[in-house]
């Protein structure tokens, strides 16, 4: 049994974005994803999800520059189906940047995203047999169970520690926020059955007492 709580509520809606990605054909989760992982309690960047020019507008006004604009083409993921824009600085140059001089094709959105501060980047993929944490710079990783709870997770203590230590030569990065994460994501995968894999593909942790915040992430669906 997980030992992070999602409400009853949230379940439903975390459903409801799962059926309504079935019923379009969909087995890859991108901008869901992120909703899903907010949803069950994880701290995720600013982000909408725009389709047609008018929400490229609206959506990137809603947020203070810089404005990171990333281009989906869903039939091409997860291997080469993003293309990422960074730095922009108003909502006229996203929209310039996502058309190029041509509508939207069908078949392709884009993510608009607040710019997250930097820091430690790392990534957690979590599947029926491990959830793996990876340093994405030195691709160092450790292996835990992916039925993680509070109790494994102390018995991991130490080998987080040495990871945290050996990536970033410090102590003090926030190990706690560290852990709810992996305990909300090992929550994620165990609650829903429909759910394949979760790749948190980019997160930033911070220093002790400012967490993480996480800004890409896949959701396979079986």
């Amino acid at each position: 049994m997980s030992s992070v709580h999602i409400s009853s509520q949230n379940k439903i809606k975390i459903n409801k974005i799962i059926d309504s990605a079935k019923e379009r054909g969909s087995k890859i989760l991108v901008y869901d994803a992120l909703r899903i992982l907010k949803l069950a309690g994880a701290s995720v960047v600013d982000s909408f999800l725009a389709l047609n020019s008018q929400e490229i507008i609206v959506f990137a006004s809603q947020i203070e520059p810089p404005i990171v604009l990333k281009k989906i083409e869903y039939d091409k993921l997860p291997d080469s189906g993003i293309e990422t824009y960074m730095d922009i600085k108003t909502a006229i140059e996203a929209l310039d940047i996502a058309l190029k001089d041509k509508e939207l094709i069908e078949g392709t959105c884009f993510l608009i995203q607040e710019k997250a501060p930097k820091d430690l980047k790392l990534k957690v993929i979590c599947d029926e047999n491990e959830l793996r944490l990876e340093d994405v710079k030195n691709g160092s990783q450790i292996i835990l169970p992916p039925d993680l709870n509070i109790e494994k997770l102390i018995s991991q203590k130490d080998t987080l520690k040495t990871f945290l230590s050996s990536s970033t030569n410090a102590d003090n990065y926030d190990i706690k926020a560290l852990g709810m994460l992996l305990l909300i994501i090992s929550s994620i995968k165990m609650s829903f059955e429909t759910i394949a894999k979760i790749e948190v593909t980019s997160f930033y942790l911070y220093r002790e007492g400012l967490g993480y915040i996480i800004t890409d992430a896949f959701i396979f669906l079986k």
